[in-house]
C-alpha cells in the first residue's frame, strides 16, 4: 500500500479547519502540519497533534509536504500560490483564487509554466442541492439543457464572521 500523502495546511481559520477535518479523514492522505501564526492556529494544531509552523518560511525550513491546502484570506491567496509554485508545492487554494483576474492569471501562468498542480477549492459543488439538481440534469428529467443561470443564498453561522481577520 501507497503511504498516504502529506499535507499541510495553511490558515486555520474555519475553512482551514474544515479542509483539515476532511483530509484527516481520508485513507490517501494526512495532515502533517498548521501553518498560522495565532494563538488559536498554535491550539488547533495541538488539538490534532500536529506540527505547528507560525509562518510559511518557517515550515519551509522545518518540513516537506506532498501538498498544502491554502486557507487564508483571499487577498493573500496570489502570493501563497506563487510561494508554493516556487518550491514546487502542490496546492488547494480555497475559491477565490484570487481578487482579481490579473493575478490569478500569473497564478495560473506561473504553475503551468513550472508544471505545479493547483487546485481550486469549490465546495459548493458537493452541497446536497447541487449534486441533486446534477442528477435530475444528467437523468433527462427536465429535457435537453442548453443554457442555465443560478443563484444561492446560503446563511452563514454567526462564528464564520467572528473571526479577527474579518473585522480589519
Amino acid at each position: 500500500m501507497q503511504s498516504p500523502l502529506q499535507i499541510v495546511v495553511l490558515g486555520a481559520g474555519l475553512i482551514g479547519k474544515r479542509q483539515a477535518e476532511a483530509v484527516q479523514k481520508s485513507k490517501r492522505a494526512e495532515v502533517v502540519g498548521v501553518i498560522d501564526p495565532s494563538a488559536s492556529g498554535k491550539e488547533f494544531a495541538d488539538e490534532l497533534k500536529l506540527d505547528w509552523f507560525s509562518s510559511f518560511d518557517e515550515f519551509l525550513n522545518a518540513k516537506k509536504a506532498d501538498g498544502i491546502v491554502i486557507a487564508t484570506p483571499n487577498q493573500m491567496h496570489v502570493d501563497m500560490g506563487l510561494q508554493c509554485v516556487a518550491q514546487n508545492l502542490p496546492a488547494l487554494i480555497e475559491k477565490p483564487i484570487s481578487d482579481n483576474a490579473q493575478s490569478a492569471s500569473i497564478l495560473v501562468e506561473a504553475a503551468k509554466t513550472a508544471g505545479v498542480e493547483i487546485l481550486v477549492g469549490h465546495h459548493r459543488r458537493h452541497n446536497s442541492i447541487v449534486k441533486v439538481a446534477k442528477e435530475k440534469i444528467k437523468s433527462g428529467v427536465i429535457g435537453n439543457i442548453v443554457a442555465a443561470h443560478s443563484s444561492c443564498w446560503l446563511c452563514k453561522p454567526d462564528n464564520y464572521f467572528d473571526v479577527e481577520w474579518r473585522t480589519q
